[in-house]
């Protein structure tokens, strides 16, 4: 089969992890975060990576918004991937999330591999798990001396496909789900591309879907700045694209997190 090309132009990634194409990912720890807000360095104790506790009232964050969307361009990994932070996350007992008023599923809030900070959070739902339409996803937060908080979101599942070849223009985009799925880290979206808002092992994005297999990339990344250390499970500061991307594990078994690939090819820097 003659590849096709899968152009991304204009599109500039800062720190981030990229998932490209039914397997493709820009995967980095390397760039930096929002200038305005402080960059995180990644140590090995989780405690030093903490932001700052503010107790004085409790914080659910879900990151990218309460209405989200998956299966509109196919899929391009077995889980949807929901993230977030809470505060005092000194002050946790336990945090966890059900779908569709199910049982409750654990979730790590320490820092540790995908969680660049105490207090952040990555719930893996089995997408063979959502319904088509609307679902109802609750995390709650339960604390030690507080009372419990609960953040209600709604996770759309449709059935689509992504373009092939893809094109994808940041300055036309309105919402990153609309070209492509979240997996790790905390975006956001600026004129000339997508851009951590926070540096961490792993930052990625996805774009494609699970059966692409012959396809050319072509895109820019651009270095803000780089972290002066990250944790011993980085490798070090990276930037690049990572094809045959099969997810980290299915449902969300934060003891077993892991990146799974069938290869691993393309440029790293």
């Amino acid at each position: 089969m003659k590849p096709s090309a899968m152009q991304k132009s204009g599109q500039f990634f800062s720190g981030v992890s990229l998932l490209v194409g039914g397997m493709v990912w820009l995967v980095g720890s390397a760039s930096a975060a929002d200038p305005a807000a402080p960059s995180i360095s990644q140590n090995d104790v989780p405690a030093a990576q903490a932001r700052p506790a503010k107790v004085a009232q409790t914080v659910l964050e879900v990151w990218h918004g309460d209405v989200q969307r998956v299966g509109h361009l196919g899929q391009g990994q077995d889980d949807f991937n929901l993230m977030g932070h809470v505060e005092p996350w000194r002050q946790l007992d336990r945090l966890e999330w059900s779908l569709n008023q199910g049982g409750p599923v654990p979730l790590s809030f320490r820092a540790y591999r995908r969680l660049a900070a105490d207090g952040d959070f990555n719930a893996d739902v089995p997408i063979g798990m959502l319904e088509p339409g609307t679902n109802t996803l609750e995390v709650t937060a339960h604390f030690l001396d507080l009372k419990p908080i609960t953040r209600t979101i709604a996770i759309i599942k449709k059935a689509g496909s992504c373009p092939f070849p893809c094109d994808i223009r940041w300055s036309d985009v309105k919402n990153p789900q609309d070209v492509g799925q979240y997996v790790d880290g905390w975006w956001k979206l600026e004129e000339d591309g997508l851009r951590t808002r926070q540096t961490g092992y792993d930052r990625l994005f996805l774009i494609g879907e699970q059966d692409w297999r012959d396809y050319e990339v072509r895109t820019s990344v651009r270095v803000h700045r780089v972290d002066p250390s990250t944790s011993p499970l980085s490798g070090g500061n990276g930037v690049g694209i990572i094809a045959r991307f099969a997810g980290h594990v299915t449902g969300g078994d934060y003891i077993q997190w892991r990146c799974a690939m069938e290869r691993r090819t393309g440029p790293w820097f």
